[in-house]
């Protein structure tokens, strides 16, 4: 994924690529992470932690579950969960 999106989801990890095309510096920023397992209804997920304004450097990795996350810049790729693990 790449720009300024949310995203809901279920997501083992998100590994930062980089920056946005020009915009240097070797980071990404994503201004909210919420670690949690994403339910079927949305409304009986389970939420553990919000983040706020984290970077990330090129290539690192945040491990999860991960429920949602907005990534403010830069480009990063995101794992989905497999659905048969408890």
């Amino acid at each position: 994924m790449t720009g300024t999106g949310a995203v809901t989801g279920s997501f083992e990890k998100i590994q930062a690529a980089g920056p946005d095309a020009g915009s240097g510096g070797g980071v990404c920023k994503f201004t909210n992470i919420t670690f949690g397992r994403t339910a079927d209804p949305i409304a009986d997920s389970i939420i553990y932690n919000d983040v706020a304004d984290l970077f990330v450097s090129s290539s690192g990795v945040v491990d999860g579950p991960i429920h949602s996350f907005k990534l403010a810049n830069g480009q990063a790729l995101a794992y989905y969960a497999n659905s048969s693990k408890p």
